[in-house]
């Protein structure tokens, strides 16, 4: 009787031997693959899923000691930030400067995502680039501008950078940050919600390949307590580029057909926006906090995009009834634009259908979206311009992927809360545009990162703010 007991042991544990040594096997053969960070960023794309590294890598230092000559200790971002291969051939440069700041040196620290870190441009023609010589015009002393950006980075994580922030120094902090906070809220937030000892496991986790292999395979983000049970993460592609959360989805979702269901999912929408803020907030109060004990200067700034940008989603905000939303969906059908194999609609009749339909419920973003684009082949740019702006503050919040104009409002709400310097660039870039002839090409590469003369127009922006307000050190 004795001896089976025994037996069973023993096969377990031979069971358990040769599993061991099958992952030693595996884990052997991982570390010869080339799993490194293009290829894991090929693989998150063509698989739709998160990048979670990019989210609960912690990274103890963010500016590290870089090795040189013995007179002067220089610094520089720590090489593990510069994972995507597109930072290198995007004119992501990683900077360098004194780690010690000189005597006589106005010190000015940008923050945000890869909008301030220059996604598309080259090294000396994003803002923080252009702020030195703009800036160093204005004061005698020396003006070093230290670009902090991270692709990808919400304000969240923007916000693990303070230890850094009191290591540099800096005179003034320029936030320039928020579309990530639509884009990956929800990544985000779980990630700042798991408790330390996760992340510590995770963070040791992270040197097997097995490990590494089996969470990108395997791992699913949950929305954070709080969340609307409808919000979730869909693929979001790699850290810092213009990205969509219903990859393969042009279009809106499908509208409720109860009109419960409407009021229902507006309300879930209007958390989602409550959520967003609220984190922005406490970022900005974080970031206050921090400059204050530094004796520095925080200067907020809204970040900007090219409002041509189709809309990801729309629904209904207004609450229509069963008729209402009848007539609004049939007077909007017939204001679409021409389409093969489709019922030809005489353009008069379009244009009727749709001021019908935005007299019914102007606040589906889809429909100002096509008013916005009728308008402008109509050469009513200002009238384009109000109809695309309205289009992307109408987007559900949960769904989408850049701050949309009305984020300005709470960032102003936010800097005004802690008494930093707001600085809005909406107003320079319409007049921009209008000065163009509604033409946004050459201020943006894509949905929402400038062009080297988008990023101009931020840096004048900026210096002018800054001069304005006093915050230079007078001669």
């Amino acid at each position: 009787m004795g001896g089976a007991p025994r037996r069973r042991w023993i096969r377990r544990g031979g069971a358990l031997g040769i599993a061991l040594v099958g992952l030693l096997l595996l884990e052997g053969l991982l570390r010869l693959l080339p799993w490194g960070a293009a290829s894991r960023d090929a693989f998150y794309r063509r698989h739709g899923l998160i990048s979670i590294e990019h989210y609960y890598a912690v990274h103890e230092r963010y500016f590290v000691e870089i090795p040189g000559g013995p007179w002067t200790r220089t610094c520089g971002p720590h090489e593990e930030l510069a994972r995507d291969p597109e930072q290198a051939s995007s004119g992501m440069r990683w900077s360098r400067f004194p780690c010690d700041k000189a005597e006589g040196t106005f010190r000015v620290v940008t923050l945000g995502g890869s909008s301030t870190r220059g996604w598309g441009v080259e090294a000396d023609q994003d803002f923080s680039a252009q702020l030195v010589e703009r800036l160093g015009r204005e004061t005698s002393a020396a003006v070093e501008v230290i670009n902090a950006g991270v692709a990808g980075h919400n304000t969240i994580q923007i916000r693990s950078l303070i230890p850094d922030l009191e290591r540099l120094d800096p005179d003034l902090v320029l936030l320039y940050a928020g579309h990530n906070d639509y884009n990956f809220f929800i990544v985000a937030s779980a990630a700042e919600l798991t408790p330390r000892w996760i992340r510590a496991l995770r963070s040791a986790g992270d040197r097997l390949a097995t490990w590494r292999t089996a969470r990108a395979l395997l791992f699913r983000i949950r929305p954070p307590p709080g969340a609307p049970a409808g919000m979730r993460p869909g693929g979001v592609g790699p850290p810092g580029a213009a990205s969509r959360l219903n990859p393969g989805v042009d279009g809106p979702r499908e509208t409720p057909a109860t009109r419960a269901g409407r009021q229902a999912l507006v309300a879930e929408e209007e958390e989602s926006r409550s959520l967003i803020e609220a984190r922005y907030r406490e970022s900005v109060d974080r970031l206050a906090a921090a400059a204050r004990r530094l004796d520095a200067d925080l200067v907020v700034a809204a970040p900007v995009s090219d409002v041509r940008s189709r809309p990801l989603d729309s629904i209904h905000w207004r609450d229509l009834d069963d008729g209402e939303l009848a007539r609004w969906e049939a007077a909007y059908r017939r204001a679409q634009d021409e389409r093969p194999g489709e019922p030809r609609v005489p353009a008069h009749e379009r244009e009727q259908a749709l001021q019908e339909a935005l007299a019914i419920d102007d606040s589906y973003a889809h429909l100002r979206h096509l008013a916005g684009q009728r308008s402008a082949r109509q050469g009513r740019a200002r009238e384009a311009r109000d109809h695309h702006v309205a289009a992307l503050d109408q987007v559900p919040p949960g769904r989408c992927d850049l701050a949309p104009p009305r984020h300005a409002r709470v960032a102003e709400a936010a800097a005004d809360g802690v008494g930093a310097l707001f600085v809005d660039p909406w107003p320079a870039f319409a007049e921009a545009e209008l000065a163009g002839g509604g033409a946004a090409d050459a201020l943006f590469v894509d949905s929402l990162h400038p062009s080297p003369e988008g990023h101009a127009l931020l840096a004048r922006t900026f210096a002018d703010a800054i001069v304005a307000a006093g915050l230079l050190p007078s001669d």
